[in-house]
């Protein structure tokens, strides 16, 4: 899917992969976070009380981490879960009536993943799993980063914008434009493929198979198929294609 309005919170909402409009702010925020650590994580003491549910992110972050002094640098105590919250009947209570203790359940930060998920797959054999984000609620790469994409257009200037993307992290770019089959992107697939060889690269839009013929003998790894599909559009008329012509 392609959208340009939301924060990352839509990113990890959507499942998929998600192509943003040349967005470097937002593909970092968005390969900020591993599955299933939480990257942005919210801090608070054992004498906080919390009024309401503003300080959870059901989708992505339902967890609130405390500490002794509610400071991330502060020695960690334990955790409270957003349903343990919901089902208090007084709101008015402190997290340390309610919270989950850490102290069997911490682990090295220098810990991988793999030893990480077997860590809590015990502690679910244990029963201790009461609040424990869940291994495989999302859906990432091995090294459990989200896949985030960008797209960009054919002006020269997005060169730049290009290598800003890349050192964001991107794992695909997409060249956005309504009819692909052209020497502008055709010139522009060759120089990613020359500068970023291992970046995937999705081009079109395309609708015949000589147009797809020439984006492919360029290097492209994806073909965006249709053209003009969109309800304000002209590109069907203007470049007469697209569906039947009276």
């Amino acid at each position: 899917m392609q959208y340009t309005e939301g924060e990352h919170h839509r990113h990890h909402r959507s499942r998929g992969i998600g192509i943003l409009h040349s967005n470097t702010a937002k593909v970092r925020s968005i390969k900020a976070r591993s599955v299933p650590l939480l990257s942005a994580p919210v801090f608070m003491s054992p004498g906080d009380r919390i009024h309401n549910d503003d300080v959870f992110d059901y989708d992505v972050n339902p967890y609130v981490l405390v500490t002794w002094s509610g400071a991330p640098s502060s020695k960690i105590l334990g955790y409270m879960a957003s349903r343990d919250w919901v089902k208090l009947a007084d709101k008015e209570v402190k997290i340390y009536d309610y919270m989950i203790s850490c102290k069997d359940m911490v682990f090295p930060w220098s810990s991988d993943l793999g030893k990480i998920e077997e860590f809590m797959a015990e502690k679910v054999r244990r029963g201790a799993d009461q609040g424990v984000p869940e291994v495989g609620g999302r859906v990432g790469w091995p090294d459990g980063s989200w896949k985030v994409g960008a797209a960009i257009r054919m002006r020269e200037s997005d060169k730049e914008r290009l290598e800003e993307l890349v050192k964001a992290g991107i794992d695909v770019v997409v060249l956005d434009s309504s009819q692909g089959n052209s020497i502008y992107q055709i010139e522009l697939i060759k120089y990613i493929k020359k500068m970023y060889s291992d970046l995937d690269v999705v081009c079109g839009n395309v609708l015949t198979v000589s147009q797809a013929q020439n984006l492919i003998q360029a290097g492209v790894d994806g073909l965006r198929v249709g053209m003009g599909s969109g309800s304000i559009c002209t590109t069907q008329e203007v470049w007469v294609g697209g569906r039947g012509q009276v």
